[in-house]
């Protein structure tokens, strides 16, 4: 199994809540905060497929209700891989400067995660991390679509 975002955050800033900003049934908008904090470390659109979410759904009932992914189809002892497509430092646009409290660089990270033994599309995955986060892998730049999804991201974060 692919080590999941939430660890990353956990083993940097211990446990973690995630926020459910937005949610329908083909997209869910998320941040993930710091419990000791409040801190957000994270906002992410996610944007659901249908084949793994039939396939699955008692798991992704359980998404939709606000639980982290990778820890939801892991307690379900669901596989899933988390594929990495992207991930770059990006200078934030001010609207998740406002979210994070810091102006600086962040990481973004575009994922495909695979849900099942038969590798089913679950969801793709924008994540926009604060800038206090170290991201283990930020080498690979974003493509022209990976950053139109973060245009829209910032625009629904503008409208909170």
């Amino acid at each position: 199994m692919s080590a999941l975002s939430s660890d990353i955050l956990e083993l940097q800033f211990g446990p973690t809540e995630i926020d459910v900003l937005h949610h329908n049934d083909e997209t869910r908008i998320i941040q993930t905060r710091a419990l000791s904090t409040g801190q957000t470390l994270e906002i992410s659109l996610v944007e659901f497929d249908s084949a793994g979410a039939r396939e699955f759904e008692a798991a992704h009932q359980d998404v939709l209700s606000g639980k982290s992914i990778g820890k939801t189809f892991r307690d379900h002892g669901i596989e899933f891989t988390r594929n990495q497509q992207a991930a770059e430092m990006r200078l934030i646009p001010l609207e998740f400067a406002r979210q994070f409290g810091n102006t600086q660089f962040a990481t973004v990270v575009a994922v495909t995660i695979f849900v099942g033994p038969n590798n089913l599309p679950y969801a793709e995955i924008l994540e926009t991390y604060s800038p206090e986060v170290i991201w283990p892998d930020a080498e690979d730049q974003l493509s022209e679509e990976q950053i139109i999804r973060l245009e829209l991201l910032t625009k629904f974060i503008e409208s909170i």
